[in-house]
């Protein structure tokens, strides 16, 4: 594996790119941009029920995040430029949020303004989520890598909430 990495280590890695994840989708879908969601929307499950399945989906981000992690260690032999890492995260990002957008438009009826934000918020989060696996993989120091992603994974929660309270008002 990359950098002679232990699996133990690729996995932590995994487990806090994830962290990363979830809290930025927080902040973008319950914090940010919950005013789209607050009409109820033919093409979604009724509230109670789209709260029950919620687990459903942070396991999808689980599974991406595992497969952008598994990705980037196929790619990359070793640490990789600035400008490289951003071209690739830009282009699985890119190719991630139009799969995605066009799946979703092939068979829901989910207005185009909710889609479109939907799929900008998922590929900001996928750019974060590489170079997350990124820093994870190359960091000299682990637990300074750990303890930003628990801090960003807080900050973002909180903000999330922040923002609830703020534009619900």
């Amino acid at each position: 594996m990359l950098f002679s990495m232990t699996r133990k280590r690729f996995y932590k890695t995994i487990f806090f790119s994830w962290l990363v994840f979830l809290g930025i989708d927080f902040l973008f879908h319950a914090g940010l941009f919950q005013s789209l969601w607050k009409e109820p929307l033919p093409a979604f499950l009724p509230e109670k029920e789209l709260y029950n399945r919620i687990p459903f989906g942070y396991a999808s981000f689980l599974l991406l995040t595992c497969l952008l992690g598994f990705l980037y260690i196929k790619v990359y032999n070793n640490k990789v430029a600035r400008k490289e890492l951003f071209l690739f995260a830009v282009i699985v990002a890119i190719l991630f949020a139009a799969i995605n957008f066009l799946s979703l438009y092939s068979f829901t009826t989910i207005p185009l303004k909710q889609l479109a934000v939907f799929n900008l918020a998922y590929f900001i989060e996928i750019i974060i989520v590489v170079y997350t696996i990124n820093k994870g993989i190359c960091s000299d120091n682990f637990k300074r890598f750990v303890y930003s992603c628990l801090l960003l994974f807080f900050a973002t929660i909180i903000f999330g909430i922040l923002f609830q309270n703020i534009l619900s008002a």
